[in-house]
């Protein structure tokens, strides 16, 4: 689901669509898909801020959205609201569609959880939004990606699992997996380390160019659904994406439909010598409080697998 996370070769974020576009609007996808690519060029040259910032116009929410959507349905949405020339963020579930795998329980290894976000400057909305416009903006703000991993951590260490997050230090992805893995390295010279979280979010659209907003609900309040992303290729493949399906089954114990499976290249190379998981915690069209709440259900799944 993880639309930001570099190809290998170039490292360019990229976009993905979830549905296959008509040729009645594939234009649109394209115009959107367009839009990401060439902001994400323009980050390699000025920074962070630049990606994405101001291209839809002030952002608007539905006067009816709230944090808890009412009980007639948190998938319910209306496209004819939308105003014309804006672009839609449709809630939607995702959970359905991901890879089937055997459940591989990760390797019990001594040391600690490391969390990192490769992507720091990934954003995610302040609010829940119904349409894309003005500041709508995918990266930089206070509503990030790093702010997430960090509250991960967090939760890991209120739940016992000896985890820490640290910052990898980059502003753009240019070259940011090479800068990740050099923070990894100088790490592990002075701590073991059992495991790495790389925290991420998506950029998904739908096959009418509309910006998708993957969610479940815990009851009451929303929650971004994760994919838990395992590296293709390499001895190992088949061991992470196992430890993903484990992982997400113990997701979907805690919150229902809250994460599936994904393998993919172009994610972080996966190493051997510790559990890698690349967690990617909902979409751009997602706001902060549901990657919270994702990240939470991670936590607490993660740290009943580690006491297993």
């Amino acid at each position: 689901m993880n639309e930001n996370l570099p190809i290998i070769t170039a490292e360019q974020p990229h976009v993905r669509t979830k549905k296959r576009a008509s040729r009645r609007r594939a234009v649109s996808v394209a115009v959107l898909a367009a839009l990401l690519i060439v902001a994400a060029a323009a980050t390699f040259a000025v920074g962070r801020n630049t990606f994405l910032s101001g291209v839809f116009g002030a952002a608007k929410t539905d006067g009816g959205a709230s944090e808890t959507p009412a009980a007639k349905g948190i998938y319910d949405f209306d496209v004819s609201h939308v105003p014309e020339g804006r672009t839609a963020i449709k809630p939607v579930d995702l959970a359905g569609g991901g890879e089937n795998a055997a459940a591989v329980a990760p390797a019990k290894k001594a040391g600690r959880v490391l969390v990192i976000a490769t992507h720091p400057y990934e954003a995610y909305t302040g609010e829940i939004m119904t349409y894309a416009d003005g500041d709508f903006s995918a990266t930089g703000g206070e509503f990030t990606t790093a702010k997430v991993a960090e509250f991960l951590a967090s939760e890991l260490r209120r739940l016992g699992v000896d985890a820490e997050y640290i910052d990898v230090g980059v502003e753009s992805a240019r070259a940011s997996y090479a800068a990740a893995a050099e923070k990894i390295r100088e790490y592990a010279k002075e701590n073991e380390i059992a495991a790495v979280i790389d925290v991420h979010r998506g950029a998904l659209v739908d096959g009418d160019g509309n910006i998708l907003r993957p969610i479940t609900s815990d009851g009451g309040d929303t929650v971004a659904e994760t994919a838990l992303v395992a590296a293709r290729g390499g001895g190992s493949y088949e061991t992470r994406l196992g430890n993903a399906a484990y992982l997400a089954e113990k997701m979907n114990e805690k919150c229902a439909r809250s994460a599936y499976v994904e393998s993919r290249d172009g994610v972080m190379g996966q190493d051997e010598s510790a559990v890698f998981v690349t967690a990617e915690i909902g979409a751009v069209g997602n706001s902060f409080a549901e990657a919270l709440r994702g990240a939470a259900v991670f936590a607490a799944a993660y740290a009943a697998a580690s006491e297993e």
